[in-house]
């Protein structure tokens, strides 16, 4: 289960196919936001929503574009290197009502343990918060409870699902709910190949559910009613928890960061929150007897990065899901003086193969790349990444892949843009979406534009890569 934070900026992502049904009660469609193959050479994605009405329905797009595309797919380092792995649908369900149902439990909620929880029968639509019975197209409720995972169903909950989900997307592997609930409440809960938040979730809080649902990660946090609580269901060594203290035998032995005391005791001045590797007290939601990797992963805090050993579990749930360069029919690097300014731009090329713009106006330069066959067939799919340096105080070094053919039809890529100014160089993901042209007289190309000179240091473009794939 997760825990709320601050939001970051995200990307905005559009969607690639569309299916349909409806029935007298909801209008039902699922569409293609994230095609990488074949769904059986993927893992399949669904997400649907519940509690949206028409007229909402334009709100829960824009969650799924924000927080799950250009939140944990574009922000979160791992998913970002690894979204080839997936093909995600997204369902629109429309209900009758706006808001998933809520109920409030007046007792019990801050442990796991279910049979002491009493439900708020005071809470009514005029309470602070609010509790209310809505009709929605899934039936779930909201309940703000972490001993119960936030949310509940109905008993009508699991079949309409499945009947909704079993007819659009036969073929599945994931499911993601997301409920809109009015107060904006957060929270969350996965695991087993689900995961359900509320519409009020941050897009980390989504990554950490991820974690749950992909690779059933643990939770590495601990509750405010268990910190002083041994862990009690036995001994554990598996993934991100161990009950284990021998250097040999924990479950992440080969990532132990060389030297580290067992157990770890956190040191902010020498440690590295989600890279130092040992073993720190605390995990599972218990405080005692049982420990994790790294200090604050994504698993505990939300906002860090994956450490190494849950990197490492979901790579192994993915393998064989993921690209790799032996899959793509051509895949190659270029330096950054193979491109060229548009217009009157004017640039200037290194000794090191670096193209940097030392003008006082910003430029465009444009980097193509070579489009090939595989077994008689043009590539129609297209990745890539650009090494750039950004050296301006207030604007973005910005590049972006497309394929053009000559009669003016255009696919693109996302505009991706640097982040602060420094003179190392930042790495730009041109991976996700994919660019996709079935014409075979397109070409592709990448353009970045550079902002002008600032205090005599130019920015530029140090080499790009493409990958190319025929599917």
């Amino acid at each position: 289960m997760a825990m709320t934070g601050p939001m970051k900026p995200l990307l905005l992502l559009g969607g690639l196919a569309l299916l349909g049904l409806t029935s007298p009660a909801h209008a039902q469609t699922a569409t293609k936001i994230l095609d990488n193959g074949p769904d059986a050479e993927k893992k399949v994605l669904v997400i649907i929503g519940d509690g949206f009405t028409a007229n909402d329905m334009d709100d829960y797009h824009q969650y799924v574009q924000d927080k799950v595309l250009g939140g944990v797919f574009t922000q979160d380092e791992y998913f970002r290197e690894n979204q080839s792995a997936f093909n995600i649908y997204r369902v629109d369900v429309t209900s009758a009502q706006s808001g998933v149902s809520i109920r409030r439990y007046s007792e019990g909620c801050g442990t796991r343990e279910t049979e002491d929880d009493v439900v708020d029968t005071t809470c009514n639509t005029s309470s602070s918060p609010a509790c209310y019975t809505h009709d929605t197209a899934l039936d779930f409720v909201y309940t703000a409870c972490w001993g119960r995972c936030w949310v509940e169903g109905t008993a009508n909950t699991s079949a309409t699902l499945k009947a909704i989900l079993d007819e659009l997307v036969p073929k599945r592997d994931l499911e993601v709910r997301v409920l809109n609930v009015l107060t904006g409440e957060s929270g969350g809960c996965g695991g087993g190949g689900r995961l359900t938040v509320p519409i009020g979730a941050s897009w980390y809080v989504l990554a950490h559910e991820m974690g749950h649902m992909v690779s059933n990660l643990y939770d590495e946090y601990i509750a405010n009613a268990y910190k002083t609580t041994p862990y009690p269901k036995g001994p554990v060594n598996a993934k991100n928890c161990s009950t284990s203290l021998s250097r040999t035998e924990v479950a992440w032995s080969d990532f132990l960061t060389p030297d580290v005391a067992l157990p770890t005791t956190w040191d902010a001045v020498t440690m590295d929150p989600d890279e130092t590797v040992g073993e720190f007290e605390g995990c599972a939601t218990y405080g005692k007897g049982i420990y994790r990797p790294v200090h604050d992963c994504r698993m505990r805090g939300n906002t860090n990065q994956f450490c190494p050993v849950c990197r490492d579990t979901l790579k192994q749930t993915l393998t064989g899901f993921t690209d790799v360069a032996g899959d793509f029919s051509f895949y190659a690097s270029y330096p950054g003086a193979a491109c060229k300014a548009t217009g009157t731009a004017t640039v200037a090329y290194t000794s090191a193969a670096h193209v940097t713009n030392p003008a006082a106006t910003p430029a465009t330069v444009l980097c193509p790349t070579r489009r090939v066959q595989e077994n008689g067939s043009f590539t129609n799919h297209l990745i890539g990444q650009a090494f750039v340096v950004d050296q301006h105080p207030t604007e973005d070094v910005c590049c972006q892949l497309f394929a053009r053919t000559p009669a003016g039809n255009v696919a693109t890529g996302a505009n991706v843009c640097t982040t602060g100014s420094s003179g190392a160089y930042q790495r730009l993901y041109l991976d996700f979406p994919k660019v996709h042209m079935n014409y075979t007289f397109a070409h592709f190309a990448l353009t970045c534009s550079i902002p002008a000179a600032s205090n005599g240091k130019a920015s530029s473009v140090i080499t790009y890569r493409f990958g190319q794939q025929y599917y």
